[in-house]
């Protein structure tokens, strides 16, 4: 019976600790999104992955295009 018992605490410890972790926040991440945010490079990465896609799609449209074309 005592087995049972204190099995019973660790676990409840154990879910009480994963829910602590969760609610602190990650400092690296906040000190990272300061810098990303003073010196807008976030903004340039976003920025150039969507140049990149508009790019892939552009070249996707004209190949169909071409295709459609020479039909």
């Amino acid at each position: 019976m005592a087995v049972v018992l204190l099995t019973g605490c660790s676990r409840k410890a154990e879910v009480e600790k994963a829910e602590k972790k969760e609610e602190q926040p990650n400092r690296s991440s906040t000190a990272s999104q300061v810098i990303d945010g003073m010196t807008g490079r976030g903004a340039v990465k976003a920025g150039k992955q969507a140049m990149e896609t508009i790019r892939k799609v552009s070249k996707q449209e004209s190949q169909n295009l071409d295709e459609a074309i020479g039909e």
